[in-house]
C-alpha cells in the first residue's frame, strides 16, 4: 500500500516516494483497467489526483529526482535529531550539503561554485545571475537515464526534457537558499565553534587557536566572560591542543556513537584546564535544533489521557527519560531508594489530595471574603451615589434662588455642595478601582 507523505518531513517522505515507484506500474494497470470498464472508478479527489499524475510521463523522473534529493539531506535530519550537543559539527555538515547538493544537480556555473567553496559566507551569493545552462543540468542518475531513455523512444518532447531540468534547477536553488538563509552556516560564532570538533583539533590545532580566539572576543562582548580571564583561556586552550596533538582518540572520534561533551570532559574536567572548561560547557549548552522539544510534544500526545494533571504529565516524562537513560526497562537498576519512594507512593498521593482539598479551601474562603468585601463596597459606592444626586439638586435649587433674589449667600451655599460633590465623586472612583483590584486577583 502507499504511505504517507508529509510536505514538511523529508525523513518520512523518502520511504513514501520509494514506496510510490514501486507500485507505480500497478496503480497504472488499475486505472486503466477503470478505464475500460473493468472495475467502478472512486470519484473523490485523491484518485483524480493519482489519475492526472499517473497521466505524467516525467513522473517517475520527477520521483527519482526527489529520491536523490532525499537521500543526501536525510543523514544531516537524522544526524541532528539527537538530545546531546552537536553545533560545533553544524556548520561544517550544512557546508557539506550544500556543496553536495550544487555538485550533484549542477545547477550554478562550476565557477561560481569554487569562489563559495572558498568563501564561508553564502548570503551575497546572486543565485539568479549564476546559474548554470539548463542543458548541463542534472536530474540525478537515475533521473538522467530515464530522460534520455523517454527521449529516445520519442515519449515527451524536447521542450519537456528542457521544463524538467527547469524545474529540478529552480528546486535546488530554492533548497541551497532556504538554507542559506534561514541556517546559521553564515554565522561566524557558529563557524568557529568547529574548534571543539575532536577530529578538527587532531588535525589542524592552529586553526582551532584562532577561531577560539574569535569566540572568546564575542563572549567578551556579550558580557558572558571577564576580559581578563580571555590570555588564560588561550592558554590553556593551547596547552590542551598540545597535549592532544597525537592522541588517536580524537582522530577516531564517531559523531554518530561518541557524545562530544562526555568526550571533552575527559579531557578537560581537572584543575589544569579549569577556565577552559567552564567556557565550553557554555558552549556546549547552546541548541542545534528543536527536535527534542517536538518530539516531546508527540510523546505527551501519546500518553495523554482525560483530565490529566501536569503532574502526572511530569512523571511520566521523568520515568520515560530515567528509562532511556538506563538503556531500557531491562537495564534499569531498582535501588533501595526507589523502593521506598514506592511504598510511600499511595501516602503521598493522599497527602497530595489533602494538600489540594486545603488549597481548594483557603481558594473558596478567599473568594467568599472577596465576594463579601465587594458587596460592602458595592453598597457604599451605591450610598456615595444617593449623596451626590441629592447634593447636586440641592446646588441647583440654590442656584435658582441666588439668580432669583440675587443674594450672594445661597451662591455660597451652592458653591460649597458643589465642593462635596467632587470629594464624594473621588470617593467613587476610588471604591471602583478597589474593586477592580480585587476582582484582578
Amino acid at each position: 500500500m502507499p504511505l504517507k507523505f508529509c510536505g514538511h518531513r523529508w525523513l518520512e517522505n523518502g520511504p513514501a516516494a520509494q514506496r510510490a515507484l514501486e507500485i507505480l506500474n500497478d496503480v497504472k494497470q488499475y486505472i486503466s483497467s477503470v478505464e475500460k470498464g473493468r472495475y467502478k472508478g472512486a470519484k473523490c479527489k485523491s484518485y483524480f489526483v493519482v489519475l492526472n499524475a499517473c497521466k505524467d510521463a516525467l513522473l517517475p523522473v520527477k520521483l527519482n529526482f526527489f529520491i536523490s534529493v532525499v537521500r543526501m539531506l536525510q543523514p544531516f535530519l537524522a544526524g541532528f535529531q539527537k538530545d546531546w550537543p552537536m553545533l560545533p559539527f553544524l556548520a561544517d555538515d550544512l557546508k557539506k550539503l550544500i556543496f553536495n547538493l550544487l555538485d550533484t544537480f549542477k545547477v550554478l556555473k562550476s565557477s561560481v561554485v569554487s569562489d563559495m567553496k572558498k568563501m564561508c559566507d553564502f548570503s551575497n551569493v546572486n543565485f539568479d545571475e549564476s546559474k548554470n545552462s539548463i542543458s548541463n543540468v542534472s536530474a540525478g542518475f537515475v533521473g538522467n537515464s530515464l530522460l534520455k531513455k523517454l527521449a529516445a523512444q520519442k515519449e515527451i518532447s524536447d521542450k519537456a526534457v528542457m521544463d524538467i531540468q527547469h524545474d529540478c534547477q529552480n528546486f535546488i536553488i530554492a533548497v541551497v537558499k532556504k538554507i542559506s538563509e534561514k541556517s546559521p552556516v553564515s554565522n561566524q560564532f557558529v563557524r568557529c565553534l568547529s574548534s571543539l570538533d575532536p577530529r578538527r583539533i587532531y588535525q589542524n590545532s592552529d586553526s582551532c587557536h584562532k577561531k577560539m580566539s574569535i569566540i572568546l572576543k564575542e563572549l567578551v562582548r556579550c558580557k558572558k566572560i571577564n576580559e581578563d580571564d580571555c590570555d588564560l583561556i588561550l592558554l590553556e586552550f593551547l596547552n590542551f591542543l598540545n597535549s592532544v596533538a597525537n592522541d588517536e582518540s580524537f582522530k577516531s572520534f564517531d559523531v554518530s556513537t561518541q557524545r562530544l561533551d562526555v568526550f571533552l570532559m575527559n579531557h578537560l574536567c581537572t584543575d589544569e584546564y579549569r577556565l577552559l572548561w567552564g567556557v565550553i560547557k557554555r558552549l556546549l549548552l547552546f541548541s542545534h535544533g528543536q527536535a527534542s522539544v517536538e518530539r516531546g510534544f508527540s510523546i505527551n500526545k501519546k500518553i495523554e489521557t482525560e483530565n490529566m494533571k501536569e503532574e502526572t504529565y511530569v512523571a511520566k516524562r521523568l520515568v520515560k527519560d530515567a528509562l532511556a537513560l538506563s538503556g531500557g526497562a531491562k537495564n534499569f537498576e531498582v535501588t533501595k531508594e526507589i523502593k521506598i519512594a514506592v511504598r510511600g507512593a499511595r501516602q503521598k498521593y493522599r497527602q497530595y489530595l489533602e494538600l489540594k482539598a486545603a488549597e481548594k479551601k483557603l481558594e473558596n474562603k478567599k473568594r467568599k471574603n472577596h465576594d463579601q468585601e465587594i458587596t460592602e463596597l458595592k453598597s457604599k459606592k451605591v450610598c456615595l451615589e444617593k449623596t451626590v444626586a441629592e447634593l447636586e439638586k440641592s446646588a441647583d435649587r440654590l442656584l435658582e434662588k441666588a439668580e432669583a433674589t440675587e443674594n450672594v449667600l445661597f451662591l455660597k451655599q451652592a458653591n460649597s455642595f458643589r465642593r462635596t460633590i467632587k470629594d464624594k465623586k473621588s470617593e467613587i472612583d476610588e471604591i471602583n478601582e478597589k474593586i477592580k483590584g480585587i476582582t484582578r486577583t
